[in-house]
């Protein structure tokens, strides 16, 4: 998620060293949440925008937005006046936003980050940049599988009801020690590392002959 539209702090950016920026560094665990509800405000300007800047690929964007409009704001203006229906879009706005952070930030929040010099192989940018989170089945559907989000980098085509089914997945991480890739909603942020030598089992996932597997364990 980001604020772009109006201010954002990251490594590189032109507020990191500013103090504003560094201010803003200070009270961010207590203005990202705030900040979160009204991320449909960069949602809808992303939208705007990209009409204009990419016409090509948003024909089907320029009768759904105004529809958008007409159906959830001008309509309900008309029947129930326009201060009921501009607080009820409002806060429907809001109340979604927040329910998109809790579904993407757990997730993400915390974890690696790779400068664009860096250069690692495909499983390990996906498997270190992204965790897993521990939630009853249930649950399942508010997350839309992004609860199984290692799975959700590697395999996307994959119907999301089939993720947790395959969370074997992060035995495979534990195995090739991609570390600190699964269920840790707080804490430093994940690492791997290479093995030091040893016989290499075959099978695809890198691990040592000397080394217990449970991915080889388990046939996946």
């Amino acid at each position: 998620m980001h604020f772009g539209v109006l201010f954002s702090v990251y490594p590189g950016s032109d507020s990191w060293h500013t103090p504003l920026g560094r201010f803003f560094l200070r009270i961010q665990k207590w203005a990202f949440w705030p900040l979160s509800a009204f991320y449909w405000v960069t949602l809808r300007y992303d939208g705007i925008r990209d009409l204009f800047q990419q016409p090509e690929k948003t024909k089907l964007d320029r009768f759904l937005m105004p529809l958008h409009w007409i159906v959830l704001l001008i309509v309900p203006g008309l029947v129930f006046g326009w201060p009921t229906a501009l607080l009820a879009y409002v806060s429907v706005s809001c109340l979604s936003s927040l329910m998109t952070a809790s579904v993407f930030i757990p997730n993400h929040i915390g974890m690696r980050r790779f400068e664009a010099a860096h250069q690692v192989s495909y499983l390990e940018q996906q498997v270190t940049t992204s965790r897993n989170i521990s939630n009853p089945a249930v649950l399942d559907f508010y997350y839309g599988g992004l609860n199984s989000q290692i799975e959700h980098h590697l395999f996307p085509r994959v119907a999301h009801d089939r993720y947790r089914a395959m969370r074997p997945t992060a035995s495979i991480c534990a195995c090739c020690r991609f570390t600190d890739c699964v269920r840790r909603p707080h804490g430093p942020a994940a690492c791997s590392h290479r093995h030091g030598g040893g016989r290499r089992v075959p099978g695809g996932c890198g691990c040592r002959a000397d080394r217990a597997c449970p991915a080889h364990a388990s046939g996946v």
